[in-house]
């Protein structure tokens, strides 16, 4: 009678499972990781008691569709990020020629032209841009192998995959970011007198 009372849609699970998930999903379990289990089972051990087997097994078409949502979400997310990178981008470069206005006076004194002044401002901010490329790309392999190592573990797929076709248009568009940022202050500094240069604070 007590089987009766179970509603048709519960699942069971096999004696020990949330011990391997807890393997399964930390491989180097950190101390708060059994508790993260325990609270995560809870609702499961009458049912582990009653069977002693797994009748929901992880499955890969669910962890599919899952990850299919994920990315769809994570480039909207990265869409986002990228405007926020090229206005902050173009922030600096801004603010670092508004810094240098007395600098670049002097520079038009001594003889310099527009043209090598303009050309001074787009090539620190591809530097710039060439740097945080670099530094978001060392970031994202580091983020997609700790993924992977985390879903190779739950449900033997790769989550992310960073091909080098991708590396490449990652740093493609950091650079074009940073030529973005720097056209306008060069456009600016490439206007500026020697005089209204140099009496600028």
């Amino acid at each position: 009678m007590g089987v009766l009372r179970l509603k048709q849609e519960a699942h069971a699970v096999r004696p020990g499972w949330a011990r391997d998930t807890r393997r399964r999903a930390w491989p180097w379990p950190p101390p708060w990781s059994s508790w993260f289990t325990a609270c995560w089972t809870c609702g499961m051990t009458s049912h582990e008691r009653r069977h002693g087997r797994n009748t929901a097994p992880w499955s890969r078409g669910k962890a599919s569709m899952l990850l299919g949502s994920s990315n769809a979400v994570g480039l909207r997310l990265s869409l986002v990020s990228l405007l926020v990178g090229g206005l902050t981008a173009l922030n600096t470069v801004t603010m670092g020629v508004i810094e240098r206005t007395r600098e670049f006076g002097t520079l038009r004194a001594i003889g310099a032209r527009p043209a090598f002044l303009r050309a001074l401002v787009l090539t620190e901010s591809l530097l710039l841009a060439l740097l945080g490329g670099a530094a978001g790309m060392l970031l994202g392999l580091v983020g997609a192998w700790g993924v992977n190592l985390y879903t190779q573990n739950l449900a033997g797929i790769d989550a992310a995959t960073v091909t080098p076709r991708l590396a490449v248009l990652s740093a493609g568009v950091s650079l074009l970011l940073g030529l973005l940022a720097g056209l306008r202050p060069a456009r600016a500094e490439g206007r500026l007198t020697v005089s209204g240069a140099l009496r600028r604070p």
